[in-house]
């Protein structure tokens, strides 16, 4: 497991720690693609707390925040590195 993992990290964060960072590494979005990514669980473990405390305004105001700021960066990030992997390829 790479140091930086968390034990409980999903598939994806796996791939990304591991073939992920073999494969796409060297593109300049990816060090800011795993940012996003840790912080888009980060927003989504505080959802789950503030849930189970039942304070659903705040839950909202998350899910319309930082959440979905995460969300949407991550697929910009993920785009653009596909596009970079479309150009090398040509």
């Amino acid at each position: 497991m790479p140091p930086s993992m968390p034990l409980k990290a999903g598939k994806r964060g796996w791939w990304m720690h591991g073939v992920g960072r073999e494969m796409l590494g060297h593109h300049p979005e990816y060090p800011m693609l795993l940012a996003r990514h840790r912080y888009f669980h980060e927003q989504a473990a505080e959802i789950v707390e503030l849930a189970q405390q039942g304070e659903w305004e705040r839950v909202v105001a998350i899910l319309n925040g930082g959440y979905r700021f995460a969300s949407n960066q991550i697929v910009i990030l993920l785009k653009s590195i596909r596009h970079s992997v479309s150009q090398e390829s040509a």
